[in-house]
């Protein structure tokens, strides 16, 4: 009998474990079937420039682009003698060869800060520190002389959402934003 009880038992247990692995499989399926999207949640999202919503972290304004220019500038070697030339989109020709270096030079993100027209500058360089957002109100100087070649369609980069690099905000280098957007970390989080 000790051995029939012994057998009993373990059946119980092995029944109870069984019992404990379906509540557990039936518990945890309908969340996997309900994530079914999550691992494109969790995938990098990526946007059209000139589509991004950029919100402050602290006062929750929004910068919203509406329009995306270029001024590049490459730097090739010709036989010795170092040239500079400007574009207003990517030249992959360019790009990779031995004797050229860029692109360096501004993205200009025309938007909106609340009912104001505004600029955001992202300049690179050939050196470091590299890079730096600004921002100027549409009657500044800086954007005022400028002429701009309005990209569109495929021409238009494309950014990450909610990636820290992209984030229009002060850096320790470059030190502060100027102009309407100062003050502010506005993150590219949304894609209109």
């Amino acid at each position: 009998m000790a051995v029939g009880t012994t057998a009993v038992i373990q059946d119980e247990t092995e029944d109870n474990h069984t019992m404990k692995i379906s509540r557990f499989i039936c518990a945890i399926i309908p969340g996997l079937i309900a994530c079914v999207g999550c691992p494109l949640a969790l995938a990098t999202t990526t946007c059209p420039l000139d589509h991004v919503v950029f919100t402050d972290r602290d006062s929750g304004r929004t910068f919203v682009a509406k329009r995306v220019a270029q001024d590049l500038i490459y730097r090739c070697n010709h036989a010795g003698t170092l040239q500079t030339y400007h574009f207003s989109r990517h030249q992959p020709r360019l790009e990779g060869i031995n004797d050229c270096r860029g692109p360096f030079g501004d993205t200009i993100v025309q938007g909106r800060l609340g009912d104001k027209t505004v600029f955001a500058i992202y300049s690179t360089e050939d050196g470091a520190p590299c890079c730096s957002w600004d921002s100027f109100a549409a009657k500044d100087k800086v954007v005022v002389v400028k002429r701009f070649v309005w990209l569109t369609g495929t021409d238009v980069p494309r950014i990450e959402l909610n990636d820290p690099w992209y984030s229009i905000s002060n850096t320790p280098v470059r030190g502060p934003v100027n102009g309407p957007l100062a003050g502010g970390e506005y993150v590219p989080g949304k894609c209109r």
